[in-house]
């Protein structure tokens, strides 16, 4: 029919399982929620964040900007300081 030999059809069928089983296994992995490597990598990146700033509200175009270091958001009437030229 297709043309394949009785042994092609034998790999093709086990490729078919290790993809169906790798895929199960890293989804329930997953869905544990990862293993102990993942929570020393998220630890490890929550050092590099450093610390919490606070927000604050801008007046003039209504968005959320770092308390200690706020950036202008590139209006003409920001109270954050000039805006960089294009």
């Amino acid at each position: 029919m297709l043309g394949l030999s009785p042994f092609e059809v034998l790999i093709v069928a086990g490729l078919i399982a290790f993809l169906w089983f790798n895929y199960k296994a890293r989804t329930a992995r997953e869905s544990e929620g990862g293993d102990a490597n993942d929570a020393a990598a998220n630890d490890a990146a929550d050092e590099k964040a450093g610390a919490i700033e606070d927000m604050i509200n801008c007046p003039v175009c209504d968005t959320y900007v770092s308390q200690g270091n706020p950036l202008s958001c590139g209006r003409v009437d920001c109270p954050y300081g000039p805006s960089d030229p294009p």
